[in-house]
């Protein structure tokens, strides 16, 4: 190659535009982000409706994980059903529009998870991937990302905080590529993920009620 072609080349490379994205934008590009305005985009209410077999919810007689701030209860919440659907949601927590939940275990501790519809709209996740305890999260930073066999999302966190404690019982399905059955079968309890010690408490007030989350769904 001789001296005059090198250069255009080099100036041709030097003019191509790379463009980086994140995570989340590049499933929002292609429609399959968690971000509720994407997201939103499908049919919970199909994916919550019987596909003629169900999934027998589960619980343990004692708590699996232990830990300083939470330990899951052993009894199921008290749930109200997605209007038109099979779909389950807990009435003593809050939600967000990226299909989480949100329950207050003592002053400023908080309890996060995804709900029942979240879980159908993954197909059955099998994978699945939490921070460390100790890190600070901002109000809508992802704390981590969950693999389903339809979609894969981040799990985007409804409030700020410190993580101040992880499920350790799901970590032995984070690497495995096997069925979350906590997250399956437990969406409620068991299979929680992370907790978090509220830096603004104020951001609870923002979210949605068990009734108000159950329209949401509804709607799509």
């Amino acid at each position: 190659m001789s001296e005059d072609e090198e250069k255009e080349n080099r100036e041709n490379k030097a003019n191509i535009r790379v463009t980086k994205f994140s995570r989340r934008q590049f499933l929002k590009r292609v429609g399959i982000t968690a971000g509720g305005a994407v997201i939103a985009s499908i049919s919970l209410t199909s994916a919550c409706k019987s596909s003629g077999s169900t999934t027998a919810t589960t619980t343990t007689d004692t708590p699996i994980t232990t830990g300083l701030y939470y330990v899951p209860p052993t009894t199921l919440p008290p749930f109200i059903i997605v209007p038109g659907t099979e779909c389950k949601v807990a009435t003593d927590r809050l939600y967000s529009r990226d299909h989480l939940w949100v329950k207050s275990v003592s002053t400023n501790i908080v309890v996060i998870g995804i709900t029942a519809p979240m879980e159908k709209i993954l197909g059955e996740p099998f994978k699945i991937a939490l921070p460390a305890a100790g890190i600070t999260l901002a109000r809508d930073d992802d704390f981590g990302t969950i693999e389903g066999f339809k979609i894969s999302a981040d799990l985007i966190s409804p409030v700020s905080g410190k993580v101040v404690q992880i499920n350790e019982y799901l970590k032995t399905w984070m690497f495995q590529g096997q069925i979350i059955e906590p997250v399956v079968n437990d969406p409620y309890n068991t299979g929680w993920m992370i907790a978090i010690q509220l830096s603004t408490p104020d951001e609870l007030e923002t979210l949605l009620t068990a009734q108000q989350y159950s329209a949401l769904v509804a709607k799509k």
